[in-house]
């Protein structure tokens, strides 16, 4: 944990600015600090706002996509995973902005509609396999010359 030294916050190791000041851990300028016009005075900018991740778009659109492509054409394998991936590595992401991005409730529900999406592919092909096998046998075993048609 890195100690801001112009306000004292604690920082995680791998941030650049204090979340708190704005500190620049790299150049040592605090970049929130009162400029020469005295515009920024009161030690924040107040016009910058957090902004999405576009991987947790990105993945909460992909595990819709998942879904619907499953419904619809029975293939959602690869949206699926490709949410869940999206999904984790965006989490990690805004965890390391400290505050910068948002975004963590469209990740997580990408990643939980990408795990439904994968469960139900896989519970379609064990599906296909069951009743494909026990059909298959059950064609062989028939036997037409039982059943006679007056």
């Amino acid at each position: 944990m890195k100690v801001c030294p112009n306000c004292g916050a604690t920082c995680v190791d791998d941030v650049m600015f204090c979340g708190n000041c704005g500190y620049n851990f790299g150049s040592g300028v605090n970049t929130n600090s009162t400029q020469k016009n005295g515009y920024y005075g009161s030690g924040y900018y107040p016009n910058i706002r957090p902004r999405n991740n576009s991987l947790a778009v990105a993945s909460l659109v992909l595990g819709i996509i998942s879904l619907v492509t499953l419904c619809c054409k029975g293939f959602g394998g690869i949206p699926g995973i490709l949410a869940i991936v999206f999904g984790c590595v965006s989490r990690s992401s805004i965890r390391r902005s400290s505050g910068r991005e948002t975004g963590m409730g469209f990740s997580t529900a990408g990643i939980v509609m990408g795990i439904i999406s994968l469960a139900l592919v896989t519970l379609v092909i064990i599906t296909i396999v069951v009743f494909g096998v026990s059909y298959a046998s059950l064609v062989n075993s028939f036997d037409p010359s039982q059943y006679k048609i007056a």
